[in-house]
């Protein structure tokens, strides 16, 4: 199916991995149980930062906290108890979900099914208006389940069939394209290639109707990062293609550097193109340094850069930034927030 995106013709290839099973019958059930923890290693690793993004206050609960005092971090009953306190259903879910992660971790697979139990009737208790939340809380759910009891079982089935059933609700083009890939990855991760391509042909979809630019481009980057993981590498460097031509069509100096920056950490994170994202960030300092009327937007825009330049293991460029917006900021009241988010990134250098 060709998708046309912009200016751009876009031809997502299949998700679908051919895997040739050994001819010896022997062979089959050690591969078949390798082929299983693979999965589930992975899709632990990103249960856990999934959750993390979707309720920062996990962090907390963890007992992981900002600061420079390191925090000794709660046994999971004791996560479990301050779970159960989250007022908000699906903050309460999610809480619940990371809870019974690290009873998995600890090898209590008891703990960790009972955690998910308590976390499902959390979920049904998400208002059905509540779309966006049912679905983000339920894909999470079916990632869980997983975890604890594969893909065949009716706990991950219930969940991920609560999840399309609520996005099937949402309106909100961006939230149902982020949904939409969000389920496509679980899909992926649990091993349901057809249904996963069904999902991002959907989302795919789901960006042309996108109007405003920063959420298109910041969907394009999810999308350029989910083609990487599953190997589609030319298909990400068209994606972020189509972002690009987006931010060329931007009138607007500040809005289009915004563009270029997003963009050119996607080009050294997802894509691992450092060479391509250097030059898009320096077309989007030159953007930024143009910017002389408005100082406090400019600070922020260098901020930006500074730290996609930090998320990018380029610590001295991005100190420099830095330096040079804090320069900006000093004596301006309207910049007082832009210092805080200065010394916030100082923080983690």
């Amino acid at each position: 199916m060709i998708t046309i995106l912009g200016k751009i013709q876009f031809v997502p290839h299949t998700l679908m991995r051919i895997v040739a099973a050994p001819s010896p019958e022997r062979l089959r059930q050690p591969w078949e149980e390798a082929k299983n923890s693979m999965w589930k290693l992975r899709i632990q690793h990103r249960l856990l930062i999934s959750i993390l993004m979707v309720s920062p206050l996990l962090i907390n609960l963890a007992g992981c906290g900002g600061g420079t005092t390191k925090k000794k971090q709660l046994s999971p009953a004791a996560q479990l108890a301050q779970a159960k306190k989250i007022t908000a259903p699906d903050e309460r879910s999610q809480a619940l979900t990371a809870v019974a992660l690290r009873y998995l971790k600890a090898a209590d697979s008891g703990g960790a099914r009972s955690a998910l139990i308590l976390a499902v009737q959390s979920a049904d208790q998400i208002k059905k208006r509540d779309a966006s939340k049912r679905a983000a809380t339920y894909i999470l759910l079916a990632g869980a389940w997983y975890q604890v009891e594969g893909n065949n079982k009716d706990e991950c089935k219930d969940a991920y069939r609560d999840a399309e059933k609520s996005i099937d609700r949402i309106k909100n083009p961006v939230e149902k394209t982020e949904a939409l890939l969000d389920l496509a990855e679980l899909k992926d991760n649990i091993d349901k290639k057809s249904s996963a391509k069904e999902h991002l042909d959907d989302a795919t979809e789901g960006v042309q109707k996108i109007e405003d630019p920063v959420e298109r481009v910041r969907l394009l980057g999810k999308l350029a990062r989910f083609y990487v993981t599953i190997g589609q590498d030319q298909d990400a460097t068209t994606t972020i293609g189509v972002a690009l031509q987006l931010a060329d069509d931007e009138p607007d100096a500040g809005k289009k550097a915004a563009l270029l920056i997003r963009i050119a950490g996607e080009q050294m994170g997802a894509l691992d193109d450092r060479p391509q994202g250097i030059k898009t960030l320096a077309e989007a300092r030159k953007l930024v340094d143009g910017l002389a009327e408005n100082p406090n937007r400019k600070a922020n825009l260098m901020i930006d850069i500074a730290q996609v330049y930090l998320d990018t293991d380029q610590k001295s460029k991005a100190r420099d930034l830095l330096n040079a917006a804090e320069k900006i900021c000093r004596g301006r009241s309207e910049c007082k927030p832009a210092m805080k988010r200065i010394e916030k990134i100082r923080v983690k250098m």
